[in-house]
């Protein structure tokens, strides 16, 4: 297998090229920034926040029309994640990731695991009952998380003894207000969304999804998802890819040889070593270096590479930007992270709070931030009240 050496410096412009970062997408190729690996629908706007930052000369009708003609879709994800990917990917990000044996599946039960001990059933006959109930649930129907609840519980309890249904109402040790047999469909309701392309809706005046089917299922590609994978975030390895995916080892190591390892280069950058794709060699040392202002948000893709030290380095600033609760946003400068900033909405206006972080921040000229700030108004349909600037 070939080997090579890189720069940081090369990494890190070709991380940003690989997510759309630069140059910025024409607006014929919203999509494709969708395509990469997807986004977290983490807070308000995140999808417009995301695609502002990607694609040149996009507004918010252009956004509502990928929705409209289904495009795009909100599907489960793990730890009680919201995914939005592109369509016609599903089954890329989640058919791919299909569990296929009671090992696998047993590393996603968590707290539950004491749950099913105390039923005595076996759980991976559950998970694929669940598949099953899921599917006929769903099928040309748009339904409640209360109505799927239901259905897949009384699919559960068909296959219960009498006892295990009475311990399937007890109340739930991990979850207040729960039963025991709604903590565990809880828990294993993600993992379904694995094997069933489910699509959560948003519809006017409802607070809560609602749960529906994609018009079209697409066959797992995993070759495809490591390839997309390594795209995104090489020199990387299996391990980070099971990190990433939220798999195990073995799990991920199994996905993993399904791409052709004659498509995989083994490259050096600084101690370490990593995989990147063959097809991306070339283009790393040509990456094109990054110019003008993103506002990325606090949960982009783009923070999931391995070496976030390229991001920003020193325990203070990690801390900062990446604390558990009320995380800030990156202000992009040049490609290199300035500052952080927060959105404040209120009715149908917006402004935002910059957060300086001490570097090289005022390098960038008012007329800069205040197009950047003009750019993410557009996508999000609202007007901006500007941009105030404080000391972190």
């Amino acid at each position: 297998m070939k080997q090579l050496s890189l720069e940081k410096k090369d990494i890190y412009n070709r991380y940003l090229a690989a997510h759309h970062l630069y140059p910025r997408l024409d607006q014929n190729d919203i999509l494709t920034a969708c395509q990469t690996v997807g986004l977290q629908d983490y807070f308000f706007a995140s999808l417009e926040v995301f695609l502002a930052a990607r694609v040149a000369d996009i507004a918010q009708e252009d956004v509502k029309q990928l929705w409209k003609e289904q495009k795009l879709m909100r599907t489960v994800g793990l730890e009680d994640k919201v995914k939005i990917i592109a369509t016609k990917m599903w089954g890329v990000f989640n058919g791919s990731l299909a569990f296929r044996n009671r090992t696998e599946l047993e590393h996603m039960l968590g707290p539950i695991e004491e749950l099913i001990a105390l039923l005595g059933i076996d759980i991976f006959n559950i998970y694929k009952l669940l598949i099953k109930t899921t599917t006929s649930s769903l099928k040309n129907k748009r339904r409640s998380k209360k109505y799927l609840y239901e259905s897949l519980s009384q699919a559960v309890l068909s296959e219960l003894t009498a006892s295990q249904r009475e311990i399937w109402y007890w109340p739930s040790s991990i979850a207040e207000g729960q039963t025991l047999g709604d903590s565990i469909i809880d828990m294993l309701l993600p993992t379904v969304g694995f094997a069933v392309p489910i699509v959560l809706e948003k519809l006017p005046g409802r607070p809560d999804y609602q749960f529906t089917l994609a018009n079209t299922f697409q066959e797992p590609n995993t070759a495809e998802l490591v390839k997309q994978f390594v795209h995104a975030y090489g020199p990387t390895n299996a391990e980070e890819f099971a990190t990433w995916a939220g798999i195990t080892i073995s799990h991920a190591q199994r996905l993993w040889l399904e791409l052709p390892q004659d498509e995989l280069v083994l490259v050096n950058y600084g101690e370490n070593t990593g995989y990147v794709l063959a097809k991306d060699c070339h283009e790393i040392s040509h990456a094109p270096i990054a110019e003008g202002v993103r506002f990325i948000g606090p949960y982009d893709p783009l923070l999931h590479i391995p070496q976030r030290n390229l991001l920003v380095s020193g325990k203070t600033l990690f801390t900062y930007f990446f604390r558990a609760e009320n995380r800030p946003g990156m202000v992009l400068y040049d490609g290199k992270v300035v500052a952080g900033w927060h959105f404040k909405s209120k009715k149908r206006t917006f402004s935002i709070l910059i957060e300086d972080i001490g570097d090289s921040f005022g390098r960038i000229a008012t007329d800069e931030l205040t197009a950047a700030i003009a750019h993410l108004g557009r996508v999000l349909g609202m007007e901006n009240e500007g941009f105030s600037h404080v000391g972190v």
